[in-house]
Parts: structure tokens; C-alpha cells; sequence
């Protein structure tokens, strides 16, 4: 069954983004992108991440890699995230010039909890990519438009 969370596995686009409810979701772990960033813009949620609890709210950011184990508890009517997904190809230009121990830090502590220099920060990046993409040369831009995404058009 196709759910608006199988958008999280990218298909082929190197980069892919956009807003996801979470609807319908299977009790089954999800299958996820190389890299996977998501930012809960309203509701709530309980998702375990590696088979750890996460009480995730308006702000917070997960960084999840391929191999994560994702599951879905329970979430509020009004959940929905921005998401951001990266493939093998791209994360690993983008990684190389990072430090290593940062992914094993993210592999053990994929939550972010929102402060208000996360959520400035955060915000910035966001408008920096709404702008980046109405230029219309950006990878970012989404090649399909679903019912359930809103793409970064102005």
C-alpha cells in the first residue's frame, strides 16, 4: 500500500522535498532516503527512532540515515512535518567535507529538540530554500506535485 511516508524513501531524485502528515502510515518500520531531515511544523507525534521514544513537537528536527529503524506510534490530527531527502550520491558529496564523529553523533541521537536558535536557524535555512527554489534551476524543486505535498513555488 503507497502511503504520503513512502515520499520519505525519494525514489530516484537525488534531493527531494516537501510537507508530509504522516496519513495512513503502516505499524511497519519506514523505509527512508539515504538521508532524511524532518522538521515538525504543527501537531505532535510519538515516533521511535532505533527503538527509542520520541515525543516530537512544532519545531523539532530528526536527522534519520537509511538504515534507521522508524516507527510511527502515534501522532495528532494536525501533525505534519517539511521534510528533506537526500540520496546516496549527493549526501556523500555534501559529507565529506564534515566531520565524521557528527554522523555518529546523529546516529545515536537523531532528535533535535527546538530552541530558539534551532527554530531561527532552522527558519532561515527554509526561506533560503523557498528562494532557491522559485529560481526554477534548483535541484530542490519536487518533479511531481501530490495532494498531500506542498512544493516551494512561489
Amino acid at each position: 500500500m503507497e502511503t504520503d511516508a513512502t515520499l520519505l524513501a525519494c525514489g530516484s531524485a537525488e534531493v527531494d522535498c516537501g510537507t508530509i502528515c504522516f496519513s495512513n502510515v503502516p505499524a511497519h518500520p519506514l523505509e527512508l532516503a539515504y538521508v532524511v531531515v524532518l522538521v515538525c511544523q504543527g501537531g505532535e507525534a510519538e515516533l521511535e527512532v532505533n527503538f527509542q521514544p520520541y515525543s516530537v513537537k512544532p519545531h523539532d528536527l530528526l536527522v534519520l540515515a537509511e538504515d534507521s529503524i522508524v516507527v510511527m506510534k502515534q501522532r495528532s490530527r494536525q501533525f505534519r512535518c517539511s521534510y528533506y531527502v537526500l540520496q546516496r550520491s549527493l549526501a556523500a558529496e555534501v559529507a565529506y567535507a564534515l566531520p565524521n564523529h557528527l554522523f555518529s553523533y546523529l546516529n545515536t541521537s537523531p532528535y533535535i529538540a527546538a530552541s530558539e536558535e534551532l527554530t531561527a536557524f532552522v527558519s532561515v535555512w527554509e526561506q533560503h530554500l523557498q528562494r532557491v527554489g522559485s529560481i526554477g534551476r534548483s535541484p530542490f524543486m519536487p518533479r511531481r506535485c501530490t495532494l498531500h505535498r506542498i512544493t516551494y513555488r512561489s
